[in-house]
């Protein structure tokens, strides 16, 4: 999902993200963590365009590492998916976590 050491990007995609209730659709966005290797804590990256009304969201907006970016090989990489309850306002619904990945920094695509 993810690409790094170039200037190219990787679009995220979700399928079948789970509600609480099973007509509802969900308004999610992805948030991207990096964690580098001297480090033990997360540092927010970037985030997604919201994408509204559905379970199986195809994001828009790009991941980009430029090389100059510091990624290394021992770098965490983690994807967070959040549903938002008032885009105007982007308040989360609940605790509003619809699921995670993490990665190496050598992983670009997760099936």
């Amino acid at each position: 999902m993810v690409q790094s050491a170039t200037d190219e990007a990787t679009w995220i995609s979700c399928k079948n993200l789970l509600t609480a209730a099973r007509d509802r659709k969900l308004n999610t966005y992805v948030q991207i963590s990096v964690a580098h290797p001297t480090e033990q804590s997360l540092t927010r990256y970037a985030n997604t365009e919201v994408v509204e009304a559905t379970r199986d969201p195809l994001f828009l907006t790009g991941v980009t590492f430029p090389s100059e970016y510091p990624i290394y090989e021992e770098t965490k990489i983690k994807l967070t998916v959040y549903d938002v309850k008032d885009k105007s306002q982007e308040t989360i619904e609940g605790d509003g976590h619809r699921g995670q990945s993490e990665y190496g920094s050598g992983v670009c695509h997760h099936d």
